[in-house]
């Protein structure tokens, strides 16, 4: 055999244009979608019908966008290498859904990236690409995940439908990398693409996903009156939905934008509907969070006692192997409460351990900041206060979510240090903003 080309070697009768033309149809791409440099649409074309001879570079690009090895797409085996590679890989994947040793799981996928680049096997490639960009994300190394994760979502095997985490994970990196149009760009090709030609899309779980998690992009860009539209266009194909994430999701997203309204009655009622759905499930991570949330939405209406139960909860169900940024979160949220509890010392003491956790992350910086301030003026520290919870709403002036909630803080702050002139201008700031 030739080093410029391949025989047409078939599995059974079936050859490699037959291949081809199977395996495109199973994965639903056109001609033109798998091509690329080198191979146009009309060389596969007369591959398919068998009028060409791949070459091994035309077999490694159309390979590559099947998500096949080219051994396969020549032979119709794999080689046993290909076979213990991916073995390897759906070990370390499922590694990385169980969480349990991320530093054994990450140099797993390192390796098999190593070794999928020098044997040119860029499905596999993809595949570690998508594991380590993952394990960035959990770690907070939200520019790094962005990278990886960018480059795994334009292989064609790569879809909203078939990865939805890839795009899932991929747009809360953009939001937490104050990048937050590219998330809601990002967002609606998804459900573009879930939808396809159809005003009923097939997966309605998928379509509910990326339309909540648009409304959240949104919200986040403080555009509430686009973040209502995407719910409510969650909630059109949202009849009797049989998978309870379904509903959580529609539920969390509804308390987000109600507490952001502050509709603090609504935003309550509606995360006691996701808690108690998710109470069914064995899910102890997404409750523990949802119980974290509604320690944040108790705070902002200033319920500290509810809040206080709610953060007890969220900790009894963390397993203390959450990520970095997680972590930090809880004890932002721990601490705002501590402070408003009257106990300075642990607020500050648990906001200086937040803001060590905390990596890439500017909005949860500031919110760090402002739990640290609120600490120091419990302690009666308030001029100290003062200089730290300014930085965080210069932090947080663009975060819809905070903006008011943080100037509110600052404002008693300044009270509570005679600085009534300065309060009052403050309260004003507030008004102003609440008015937008």
């Amino acid at each position: 055999m030739g080093s410029g080309a391949v025989a047409n070697v078939g599995k059974g009768s079936e050859t490699v244009g037959e291949r081809l033309r199977r395996l495109r149809s199973e994965a639903g791409l056109s001609q033109r979608s798998i091509a690329g440099p080198g191979v146009s649409a009309a060389y596969i074309c007369r591959i398919e019908k068998g009028d060409r001879t791949p070459s091994v570079k035309a077999l490694r690009v159309i390979a590559a966008r099947l998500g096949v090895s080219a051994e396969y797409l020549e032979t119709g085996t794999e080689q046993p290498d290909l076979d213990t590679r991916d073995l390897k890989l759906s070990e370390a994947e499922l590694e990385l859904r169980l969480a349990e040793d991320l530093d054994s799981t990450e140099k797993k996928f390192r390796a098999l990236l190593r070794e999928a680049q020098e044997a040119g096997d860029e499905a596999s490639e993809t595949r570690a690409q998508i594991g380590l960009g993952l394990i960035a994300e959990h770690r907070g190394k939200h520019l790094e995940a962005i990278k990886r994760l960018e480059a795994a979502a334009k292989a064609p095997f790569v879809s909203p439908l078939t990865h939805p985490d890839v795009f899932a994970t991929l747009g809360h990196a953009y939001v937490v990398a104050d990048r937050g149009e590219q998330a809601a760009t990002l967002f609606r090709r998804c459900l573009e693409q879930v939808a396809g030609d159809s005003s009923a899309p097939a997966d309605r779980s998928a379509y509910i996903r990326f339309a909540t998690y648009l409304s959240m992009a949104l919200a986040d860009l403080g555009d509430l009156e686009g973040a209502r539209a995407a719910v409510a266009d969650a909630l059109v194909h949202a009849d009797d939905p049989s998978d309870p994430y379904t509903r959580i999701r529609l539920y969390w997203s509804q308390a987000r934008l109600a507490a952001m309204d502050g509709e603090f009655v609504a935003a309550k009622r509606n995360m006691g509907r996701a808690i108690a759905l998710l109470e069914t499930t064995e899910d102890r991570l997404h409750l523990a969070r949802a119980h974290l949330l509604n320690a944040e939405i108790q705070l902002a209406s200033g319920d500290t006692e509810d809040a206080g139960e709610q953060i007890a909860l969220a900790e009894e169900l963390f397993s203390g192997k959450e990520e970095a940024q997680e972590r930090a979160w809880f004890l932002v949220e721990k601490g705002r409460w501590e402070a408003r509890s009257g106990n300075g010392d642990a607020a500050v003491e648990h906001a200086r351990q937040a803001l060590e956790l905390i990596d890439e992350d500017p909005p949860l910086t500031g919110r760090a900041l402002w739990t640290l301030a609120e600490g120091l003026a419990a302690e009666g520290r308030v001029d100290e206060g003062l200089e730290v919870i300014e930085e965080a709403a210069a932090l947080l002036r663009d975060e819809t979510r905070y903006s008011t909630e943080v100037l509110r803080a600052q404002a008693a702050m300044l009270e509570q240090a005679g600085r009534v002139d300065d309060a009052l201008a403050a309260m004003k700031t507030l008004a102003n903003l609440l008015q937008r």
